[in-house]
Parts: structure tokens; sequence; C-alpha cells
């Protein structure tokens, strides 16, 4: 949550038009300032990573943070990424 009320959610389908590759990982939630500070002003959905072939999010077995993987497709090649955070 951002600031304590704004929701931001993330999902994984279909894209929503031919320039992208693939299914997309979306992001819905408030815009940002010039300044990097959420607007208050309506929600947006936004494309954040095209050819995504897996996409997992998982607790942390010791510490207050998540686990994220992702596998994305470029072309035949598999990039596999992982992250904490």
């Amino acid at each position: 949550m951002i600031d304590g009320s704004a929701a931001v959610v993330y999902s994984i389908g279909a894209a929503p038009s031919p320039i992208w590759r693939g299914p997309v990982l979306m992001r819905c939630g408030p815009a940002f300032t010039l300044d990097g500070r959420p607007s208050s002003g309506a929600y947006q959905n936004r494309v954040v990573l095209d050819g995504v072939a897996r996409f997992a999010v998982d607790d942390h077995p010791e510490l207050p943070v998540l686990l994220l993987q992702l596998e994305q497709r470029s072309g035949d090649q598999l990039i596999r990424s992982s992250a904490v955070g």
C-alpha cells in the first residue's frame, strides 16, 4: 500500500495491444508525480514487463520481505531473474 490507503495490484495476462510480446505483467495503481510521490488522481493500468513466462512472489522463510522470481521470454531465450524486496 502507498500512504496506507492506495493499493497497487499486479497481474499477469494477455497483452492489451499487439505491440507487446506475449503475456504481460500489469500494474494497476495511482500515478506518480514528477518527484516520485503517489498522485491523488485516478488509478492507471500500465504494462511493466512483456514476454512474461512465469512470475511468482513468496514469503521469505526468515525475513519480513518477499522473494520475487521471474521468467521472461525474448525470442528463443528464457531469462530468469530473482530478487528480494
